[in-house]
């Protein structure tokens, strides 16, 4: 696993203020475009091995949509607008924080938590990993593909059978096959597009397929 320090956060709280969203009252309602934007000026802040590159965008995408979370309640417990959101964002996100849709989903969530005790699949994940780290693994296929590994790869190489070339369970295969599917549908889709500059960006479509950071964690990395 790839940890994130604290000093880190502070930098990636303060790339948030640079270009905040009308529809950013959370993390999820973030437009694509934009959270592109704040990985691209995290990656200006610091180094490492192209073989984590995966694991790395994962552990800063956990960091970033808590610390993200964190940020904007704090900001809406203050009673004046912060100076740097505009006024028209700070008066978007007032109307939703006042309305009927939010203040349901912050009860909901106040009673989740103060209820929530690990429920039915808090148990360790199944894999075939072993005692190797992600990292250990993500530098391993690295040499091996000669390119550093996209998250459905890592996916693959720990949770799936070496003796019978089996995943684990269904659940691992689901996603791994509906990732792979994406993956490939919008590659193909890029590259008859002559006209087109964008990139397919393997590690969304594996977030987006996962269901994103739930309880602090990715599914499979």
């Amino acid at each position: 696993m790839i940890h994130i320090t604290e000093n880190i956060s502070r930098i990636i709280t303060n790339i948030f203020k640079e270009r905040l969203h009308v529809m950013g009252y959370n993390w999820k309602m973030v437009p694509h475009d934009i959270k592109d934007f704040y990985w691209q000026e995290f990656q200006k802040h610091y180094q490492w091995d192209p073989s984590l590159d995966a694991l790395v965008k994962v552990a800063w995408h956990k960091k970033a949509s808590r610390r993200y979370s964190n940020d904007v309640s704090r900001w809406k417990d203050h009673r004046e607008r912060p100076r740097f959101i505009s006024e028209s964002i700070w008066e978007a996100w007032q109307r939703y924080w006042q309305s009927p849709e939010f203040q349901k989903k912050y009860a909901q969530g106040s009673m989740n938590r103060m209820s929530e005790t690990g429920g039915e699949g808090a148990g360790p994940s199944r894999h075939t990993g072993g005692s190797l780290s992600h990292r250990e693994h993500a530098k391993r296929l690295a040499a091996k593909l000669k390119r550093p590994p996209l998250p459905h790869e890592l996916l693959e190489q720990t949770h799936r059978r070496k003796v019978d070339n089996q995943f684990v369970d269904r659940k691992s295969k689901d996603i791994y096959d509906r990732v792979v599917a994406r993956y490939e549908t919008e590659t193909t889709a890029v590259r008859n597009d002559a006209s087109s500059s964008q990139s397919v960006d393997a590690t969304q479509i594996y977030l987006d397929e996962v269901g994103g950071v739930k309880k602090k964690r990715v599914y499979g990395l």
